[in-house]
């Protein structure tokens, strides 16, 4: 315990012996932190994004008005039979009445169904897919000779282009966080070694003394490896402070703007994955300082 206290001890004398060098090393690991961070928070709006415009891709089938409700619910028990069927949702005749109605309550076709004096609509059956490739299995399951006599006519909402156009754009995003991580990670461990070296070259007179006075391995190396490790807790906890403060405050409403309808806000995605995205910070600064520290006090430091 005493050795460890002052390993503890020499390293914070070595960070703030050397302050200009342990801002600038810190900087650098935020960046990578920072980077990192965002681009994990922005795969799971992309996620969540596509899993929504994936909800909104469906069939609709619309029978004849006097079809029976028996024969519509054979229907559906044969539908949802299919591994390729997710869910099937049945809205009925006074149900698509009601919708409507809702829907054109101020133009002048409420005016036109007044006039009919009935409910002219027939009941649907909303299919829903497994996964986005599976639709044209649902279109063939309408095409079946036993129905197609009381379906009056079959609509497919294709959301597809706008799934493939949001999944080429958060690839996109993806490629250049990662491409952005990797750089700053390469100037992070660069910079740490850099400053691990500059700091053994400057206390080689106290390193030769310990030496001389017979210290351990571990105590001559440890305070080298703490320093680096504060590095990277120091760099960790600012992160999060302007992750979580200013800047996706500030950024939210854009990126909520700009997938809107598709995903939830950017602040709220956040604040629910606060302890992950603390965790990912925290082990990846220390653990991107110790690798780094590790190599210099290996190569210069030799005991």
């Amino acid at each position: 315990m005493t050795t460890f206290l002052r390993i503890i001890k020499f390293a914070l004398k070595n960070f703030w012996r050397n302050v200009a060098l342990s801002i600038v090393t810190i900087t650098i690991i935020v960046l990578v932190l920072f980077s990192t961070s965002f681009l994990f928070l922005l795969n799971i709006l992309a996620q969540t994004a596509i899993g929504a415009v994936e909800s909104k891709i469906d069939v609709s089938v619309y029978f004849t008005e006097r079809v029976s409700e028996d024969k519509i619910l054979d229907a559906k028990g044969a539908w949802e039979a299919n591994p390729a069927v997710a869910s099937i949702d049945y809205i009925s005749k006074d149900q698509a009445l009601e919708q409507f109605k809702l829907k054109h309550k101020d133009d002048d076709a409420i005016k036109a169904l007044e006039q009919v004096g009935r409910n002219p609509f027939g009941a649907v059956l909303v299919l829903k897919a497994k996964s986005p490739d599976q639709y044209l299995a649902l279109e063939q399951l309408t095409k079946d000779e036993k129905y197609k006599s009381v379906i009056m006519d079959t609509t497919f909402n294709d959301n597809r282009q706008d799934l493939e156009k949001l999944k080429v754009i958060t690839t996109n995003i993806r490629r250049i966080g990662i491409g952005t991580s990797i750089v700053f990670a390469i100037i992070a461990i660069l910079v740490i070694y850099s400053t691990i070296k500059m700091t053994i070259y400057n206390q080689s007179d106290e390193i030769g003394i310990m030496r001389l006075v017979g210290a351990s391995n571990i105590f001559i190396r440890g305070p080298f490896i703490v320093e680096s490790i504060l590095y990277g807790l120091f760099a960790s906890l600012i992160a999060m402070a302007i992750l979580f403060f200013p800047l996706v405050g500030l950024v939210s409403p854009f990126v909520s703007k700009f997938f809107e309808g598709y995903a939830e806000d950017l602040f709220r995605s956040f604040v629910s994955n606060i302890w992950m995205v603390a965790m990912l910070q925290m082990v990846l600064g220390i653990l991107l300082s110790i690798v780094s520290s590790a190599f210099a006090v290996r190569k210069y430091l030799k005991v």
